[in-house]
């Protein structure tokens, strides 16, 4: 079967799942939207003899009974009489009536959380103090924020007359004296009194209850339950909502850096970043978290989901956390829940529109670039050495930079020595990085628009969101867009039965036209463009460059009956299209029946879909095109013949698709027995994913008009012109893959009085990947957990520390490699093609029956704590250890074999660490001041290694070590680098000294931060919030980039050491940079210094990561009913050091980058209607 019919199948398959699981998912989101009545879960037995309690202590003994939580304050409580209570097998319903009997509040249940309100009163048709008319108050109640509190209750002091507020946070109370006193209160914030004066309307916002922030109203989401924080004994970890929703990004993961505790935004050289939680766990295998969106594991791309979709990001760091996902757990999990519409909840607008601007990026910042006056300098030593005479004499014409070109020139009496000093005069001025920072880099510009409507009934709810985002990069010609359609609905058709159901579709297409990152001037050696090249003419008229060949030789071809040779930047920007085009459908269900109160089941099903089609086409009109068609060109006495390549444009094109099926049934128990609570989650899952890459063979003579192209004969060498012979280039591939995972997961935790609670999980993991025999395919991991709520023991009466707890958990966890596996794997021969397949395979990978997973050994000890009466600082710290055994790599195995090296399990490594996260309320009232402190440590070592030592992995050092060269000066006759060789003397034997292997080496530190954390400063004072956050990384060194000759001269790629290089005895005191090499050049010089410990260079640093200013508008002083809330938003990011440990201008995160990603300064606008 060929790949059209592949492709033909593939798609049928595609079309076919994707219509049933549509009509299934329509089928749930209309009957999602029909009125069928619901039943609320409150038929908990509860068992309860109370004698003269406050509402609080009585609240406090449901939750030890129930696990309902109540989220109120002690001091709004302590305005009602004690109650007493005694029942005995009562509904929660029973008991609530019971308890709240005799006082003006009633209450309705929403998941596991009791709310209050206020219980409507008949209010007086007239009521008269001291002779003055009662008064109507209108008013409005919010939070700290702004945000509308509805359900605030109002009432008036003394009575039992009372209101609450509608969902804009506004409320009305007729017949209130005046001088009366208005308490206003609401589940979760402090309550305050507000004395009544006439004419006055009331505008007032509620702190957030301290107690309340830190204790009961946090809940992890795992993917499969969700648990209350006092009951975790696991480490979990989520950044502050507020924040999260406040930062301006149009990812999901980039709005975590520095405010997530243990997660490290590890960046390469190059600034690219990697996600690394408490450290790594392996060694080959992918080191990236897992990610699990909306209960199953995501396979698409993480950036391509929309964070104005994101309700909650819950960070999974240890085994008892992470266990319940088993073998794909090793790295933590990341997960991620959408938001959904809730029950009862009116129509609710929410519309988003953000707008990011920075500046160009500052192309002076590369230290891999000398100046054209250094430059020229250079290439004169050089010609004087005689380097260049070879250039000249050659036949095929290698690239010769115009500056040569003048000095053999003058060397051979065409030009004067006037006229060569005063072109390179001229030519010294001229600076590449102005006129590649005119042509092809502005200003980046972001568009990020969002709307959701949600909503819901006692029957039902809804959501619908759709997301557009159009980015221009710093990039000339690339450009981003994205579509993004979401739609949740959650119905219940007859008691006890719930049915969610929800669509996902996302479409996007990326242009990468822009040239800069392959603008060079070619040759064997792929030079750099030199720094003196000029763009353009003083009209703005495209110059040619030298690219390839000498411009004598690329000149005179045309004459010779070739295409135009010469190489224009300017006119290359907008001659070829690359075009990526993606697209991605989710679609998941959801049913869960309640068999009786707190047993449920539930059965889940997501299928994901994805395709990225991307397509280059290189127009007839660019150098790439012409330059293929010339050198396979026909030639009789160097003149052209005829065409191999025929004329027209060359097509490259690549799909890839992934189709995703997932699927769980579980068991959900949540039980209580008297004053204890016994939870328990366990089921079967399966899950399937195949990805294919279909890559069809290279088009040439392609016309995108009419999608036509010619045949090209791909297997005869042909001789090249002006030098050598080869096949015409072409890319040709297709690969599947299918990797099929089954499951099996318990997980129950026991809670004594609220005091003592124990986890056990346990999961067993089967995949196709391992093993030929049943038992190799199957891991079993687990973990326990334990927790004690010191401070609700009765003994307990430490005022300054209301708040702790302690807890410890151990388990494994697992992580996979798909390069191996246990059986034998074929790979066809790279000489295929569509025309031509291949006639025979060859083996990519030799089978392993003993291959078995990788497994991750963690403990974990943690506290939480709070500190001083209202727990004005929160906090935890947790110290983690973790051991990598059976870890998978490459190993050499003998030849006898038929194979070099085999996958398999050859390492083991070690790490530990700790996390602090503290948060602080400064200063409260009118003004506010938070504070948030989180500092994370994560090292490793490798433990057994049976891999090949010149990888630099070596047992008893960290798995990303940095090793140098022994670094023993500067000769200080000739200024060449020196090094120490094995027997401990000075040495100039570069080839032994770089022979050396790692062990033999000088350990200079990790390339990984140790340490690393951020500060944030939070600050309220009425409608304005300003915040700045400083991120830090400390721990880690980098070889920074530094001068190579053999570079400069071969390919013209200079760096800013050049200027402080060792040029006369003395020097080497002050500097560590080597002379110019005499000639013949010696490549080893260079590779020795590159890597030596002269350029060891330390990594700390301190940044200042964003700020953000924020002001809600006074919609109701404005009189503007059309809106809830409305805010506008200025927020600043990526704005720069404010300390590094280096000297040299060099900025740890970007340490051989072009440049920095410039500071971007966004502006938002949110409103809710």
């Amino acid at each position: 079967m060929n790949f059209l019919q592949l492709r033909s199948v593939t798609r049928g398959l595609l079309q076919s799942k994707i219509g049933l699981c549509m009509r299934i998912t329509a089928i749930i989101l209309l009957a999602g939207c029909l009125q069928v009545s619901a039943r609320g879960y409150s038929q908990e037995k509860v068992t309860l003899h109370l004698r003269n309690v406050s509402l609080e202590k009585a609240f406090d003994a449901v939750f030890n009974v129930t696990g309902y939580h109540y989220l109120g304050n002690s001091k709004s409580l302590s305005l009602y009489q004690h109650v007493t209570v005694d029942v005995k097998d009562a509904t929660l319903d029973e008991t609530l009536h019971k308890i709240l009997e005799g006082t003006p509040l009633t209450y309705h249940l929403e998941d596991r959380f009791i709310i209050l309100t206020q219980r409507p009163a008949v209010v007086p048709q007239h009521f008269m103090e001291d002779g003055q008319p009662p008064l109507t108050i209108h008013g409005k109640i919010t939070d700290k924020n702004g945000k509308p509190l509805a359900g605030a209750s109002v009432s008036l002091v003394g009575t039992n007359r009372g209101t609450s507020t509608d969902e804009a946070g506004n409320f009305s109370l007729d017949s209130v004296p005046v001088n009366g006193v208005l308490l206003i209160s609401h589940v979760g914030y402090d309550a305050i009194e507000k004395r009544v004066k006439k004419g006055e309307s009331i505008d007032i916002r509620l702190d957030q209850h301290v107690a309340v922030l830190n204790d009961v109203s946090v809940t992890y989401q795992t993917g499969y339950q969700s648990i209350s924080r006092e009951r975790a004994t696991g480490s979990f970890t989520q950044p502050e909502k507020e924040m999260f929703d406040n930062r301006i990004s149009p990812d999901v993961v980039s709005k975590l850096e520095g405010i997530t505790s243990g997660l490290l935004f590890n960046r390469d050289a190059t600034g690219n970043s990697s996600l690394l939680i408490r450290g790594l766990s392996t060694i080959n295998a992918s080191t990236a978290p897992l990610v699990v969106l909306d209960n199953f594991p995501y396979d698409g791309d993480l950036n391509s989901i929309n964070p104005n979709d994101v309700e909650s990001v819950t960070i999974l760091k240890d085994a008892a956390a992470a266990s319940i996902y088993g073998v794909r757990a090793g790295n933590g999990v990341i997960v991620i829940t959408t938001k959904k519409g809730r029950i009862n909840q009116p129509l609710r607008i929410d519309v988003t529109a953000n707008y990011t601007v920075s500046g160009r990026p500052n192309l002076n910042y590369n230290r891999n670039f000398l100046d054209s006056k250094d430059f020229i300098g250079f290439e004169q030593t050089m010609f004087s050495q005689g380097y260049y005479a070879n250039y000249f004499k050659k036949t095929y014409n290698i690239p010769v930079s115009p500056v040569v070109e003048m000095l053999e020139a003058e060397a051979r009496g065409q030009l004067s020595a006037a006229d060569v000093n005063a072109l390179i005069a001229s030519l010294s001025q001229i600076d590449i990085r102005n006129e590649l920072s005119k042509y092809f880099y502005r200003g980046l510009g972001n568009q990020q628009y969002a709307i959701s409507l949600t909503g819901g009934s006692d029957k039902s709810s809804y959501l619908m969101s759709i997301g557009y985002d159009k980015d221009l990069s710093n990039l000339v010609n690339n450009t981003n867009q994205r579509l993004t359609i979401n739609s949740v609905a959650t119905f219940r058709p007859i008691r006890n039965l719930e049915i969610n159901g929800g669509i996902t579709y996302l479409t996007g297409k990326t242009y990468a036209n822009s040239i800069v990152n392959n603008l060079s001037s070619g040759g064997i050696n792929n030079n750099a463009i030199y720094p003196y090249a000029q763009l353009a003419d003083a009209q703005g008229n495209p110059l040619p460059v030298v690219r390839d060949f000498r411009d004598s030789f690329s000149v005179a071809q045309q004459a010779n009956g070739f295409q135009n040779w010469l190489y224009y930047p300017l006119k290359e920007k907008n001659w070829s299209d690359n075009t990526t085009t993606t697209s991605d459908t989710r679609l998941r269900t959801d049913v869960k029946y309640s068999i009786i109160p707190g047993v449920s089941v539930e059965g889940l099903y997501t299928y994901e879909t994805g395709t990225n089609y991307n397509r280059i086409i290189y127009s007839d009109s660019t150098y790439y095109t012409r330059n293929l068609i010339n050198r396979y060109s026909a030639t009789q006495n160097k003149k052209f013949s005829s065409y191999v390549i025929p004329p027209g444009g060359i097509l490259n094109q690549t799909t890839s698709q992934y189709f995703s099926n997932n699927g769980r049934i579980q068991l959900d128990i949540n039980q209580n027995f008297r004053n204890d609570v016994w939870a328990l989650v366990g089921g079967f899952e399966v899950r399937q994913v195949k990805g294919t890459i279909n890559t069809p063979t290279t088009m040439y003579g392609y016309d995108p008009n009419t999608d036509a192209s010619s045949f090209v004969n791909f297997t005869t060498y042909y001789p090249t012109y002006p030098f050598g012979s080869n096949t015409i280039p072409y890319q040709f591939n297709l690969e599947h893959t299918l990797n099929r995972y089954r499951s099996y997961f318990l997980n129950t935790s026991y809670a004594i009085h609220g005091k003592y609670i124990t986890s056990v999980s346990g999961r067993i993991d089967q995949t196709n990947l391992f093993g030929e025999k049943t038992n190799a395919k199957t891991i079993p991991l687990g973990s326990v957990g334990e927790k004690w709520n010191i401070s609700r023991e009765k003994f307990y009466r430490i005022n300054w520390l209301p708040l702790l707890d302690v807890r410890a958990t151990y388990g494994f966890n697992g992580n996979i490699i798909n390069n191996g596996t246990a059986y034998t794997t074929e790979l066809s021969a790279n000489n295929g093609t569509l025309y031509f397949p291949p006639s025979f395979l060859q083996v990519s990978s030799p089978g392993n029956p003993s291959l078995t997973w990788e497994r991750i050994k963690i403990a974990n000890f943690g506290a939480d704590f709070a500190l001083l009466p209202k727990r004005t600082i929160t906090g935890s710290i947790e110290y983690f250890i973790k051991r990598g055994v059976d870890l998978i790599g490459s190993e050499a195995v003998p030849s006898s074999t038929g194979f070099t090296t085999a996958t398999l399990n050859y390492a083991d490594m070690k790490g530990k660490g700790w996390d602090l996260s503290i948060t602080s309320d400064n200063l409260r009232g009118r003004l506010q001041w938070t504070t948030q402190f989180i500092l994370s440590y994560a090292t490793d070592v490798v433990t057994n290694y049976k891999g090949d030592i010149t990888t630099f992995i070596v047992p008893g050092k960290p798995v990303e070590s940095l090793f140098a060269y022994k670094w023993a000066g500067l000769d200080p006759q000739t200024g060449d680098p020196m090094g120490y060789d094995t027997t401990g003397k000075v040495s100039k034997d570069y080839g032994q000294l770089t022979a050396e292997t790692a062990g033999q080496d000088k350990y200079s530190g990790r390339t990984i931060p140790t340490t690393f954390g951020g500060l944030r400063n939070t600050f309220h004072y009425g409608p304005f919030t300003f915040s700045f956050n400083i991120s830090y990384k400390f721990g880690y060194n980098f070889l920074r980039p530094s001068i190579n000759y053999t570079n400069l001269i071969t390919a013209w790629k200079g760096n800013v050491d050049y200027v402080n290089r060792w040029q006369a005895p003395g020097d080497e005191k002050k500097t560590n940079v080597p002379s110019i090499p005499t000639l013949p050049l010696d490549q080893t010089r260079d590779l020795f210094y590159a890597g030596s410990a002269a350029l060891v260079t330390s990594g700390n640093h301190i940044r200042l990561q964003d700020v953000l200013i924020k002001y809600d508008l006074p919609i109701r002083k404005w009189k503007i009913s059309t809106f809830k809330s409305l805010s506008v938003e200025a927020y600043g990011n990526n704005l720069g050091l404010l300390w590094k440990a280096n000297k040299f201008g060099i900025d740890p995160d970007y340490q051989a980058a072009n440049y920095v990603n410039p500071r971007t300064v966004s502006f938002s606008l949110k409103a809710t209607l």
